[in-house]
């Protein structure tokens, strides 16, 4: 005799606590990429007739069936035979642009997908050309409306650089605890402000400066050796009814989080062959775009160099390459003639503190 079963019975099922998992939702997802995969491929002919170079299939999941709240995207493109492209699994074809996935193209990537952060997308990635180069790629928009106001444009900076950046990092915690994937050497985490804010350049660098000591410990921790931050911002002088109809400057700021704290501004400028370039913003630069130098190619991300893979061999050896001694001790002094600086105004620190000289053995 058939008998339902009552809901206390149905909660305690095997395949019922499987089903809210996150192991069912990774083995859910590739079977639902290849079911797409196969139907997009019986019209490829036609897409291709009508010039379609991507097809974008978004699945909401309910929260009645799967504790797991995302909205499913899978990309099919036409460069690669209509084929699922992985990379992209889960960001909508604008967003993976704005992520600028394409300067991973040095290394072989494998997408981690964690839903409980959907809008922290994070790829391990290991060198082509270096068995030392593997990394964790941590990328995230920071999406709000425009800023118009300075008092708002703040706000905005200071949320993504404290709420927004706490919640990726525990994103990249959780990423290097995968046992999924091997230790990683450095990570990098990129975040891009996706609406323009109404701020000085000067000022939206002091913040960043201000707020990168707070998250100290766990980029050291986590092996988080730069951070880089891509930021559209008005001219707080136009007035605010002209803001709509101004383009933004688009600051990248680049901050080196090991062995100590360096920032790099540079402005975004479209180059003679129409590719995206970088032009430096020296610290004495009163204005935007005061740079005599020549804009570079913005590129894919460069390997390890050999200084640093040295650097990583020593680490690996639990004790320190010789020539971050030199650097060291450099910290160090700054450091001490600040106190005395303090202590006696009449001091000051001379240009030069260490000078060091290489003996060939």
């Amino acid at each position: 005799e058939y008998k339902p079963l009552d809901a206390d019975t149905k909660r305690g099922l095997p395949h019922k606590s499987f089903r809210r998992s996150y192991a069912y939702a990774v083995m859910d997802e590739m079977s639902t990429s290849k079911m797409y995969a196969k139907l997009v491929s019986t019209k490829a002919g036609f897409l291709r007739a009508n010039s379609v170079e991507s097809v974008t299939v978004m699945l909401p999941h309910s929260t009645v069936s799967d504790n797991l709240n995302y909205v499913s995207i899978y990309n099919f493109v036409a460069a690669q035979a209509y084929e699922e492209h992985k990379i992209t699994r889960h960001i909508l074809p604008p967003e993976a642009t704005m992520l600028e996935l394409g300067r991973l193209s040095n290394f072989n990537v494998d997408r981690c997908w964690f839903p409980d952060a959907p809008h922290t997308h994070v790829y391990f990635a290991s060198a082509k050309q270096q068995a030392l180069d593997t990394r964790l790629f941590v990328r995230a928009l920071h999406s709000r409306a425009p800023a118009l106001e300075r008092d708002e444009a703040v706000e905005n900076l200071r949320s993504l650089c404290t709420s927004e950046m706490a919640v990726t990092l525990a994103t990249l915690e959780q990423a290097i605890g995968d046992s999924r994937y091997q230790i990683t050497e450095s990570n990098h985490l990129f975040f891009r402000s996706t609406s323009p804010l109404c701020l000085a350049l000067d000022e939206a660098i002091a913040i960043v400066r201000g707020l990168l000591p707070t998250h100290q410990a766990k980029f050291a921790s986590l092996k988080a050796t730069e951070l880089e931050l891509v930021l559209p911002l008005w001219d707080p002088t136009t007035p605010k009814v002209d803001l709509p109809a101004t383009s933004p400057t688009i600051a990248r700021v680049i901050c080196r989080l090991g062995p100590s704290v360096r920032i790099d501004t540079f402005e975004e400028v479209c180059l003679d062959d129409g590719s995206l370039g970088l032009r430096q913003i020296r610290p004495a630069q009163s204005t935007r775009g005061a740079s005599s130098e020549p804009p570079v190619a913005l590129e894919p991300y460069p390997l390890l160099s050999v200084i640093d893979q040295k650097r990583l061999k020593c680490q690996k050896l639990s004790t320190t390459y010789c020539y971050d001694y030199i650097h060291l001790f450099d910290i160090a002094l700054a450091a001490a003639w600040e106190r005395a600086a303090a202590a006696d105004p009449s001091l000051s620190a001379p240009s030069e503190k260490v000078v060091a000289t290489e003996l060939a053995l």
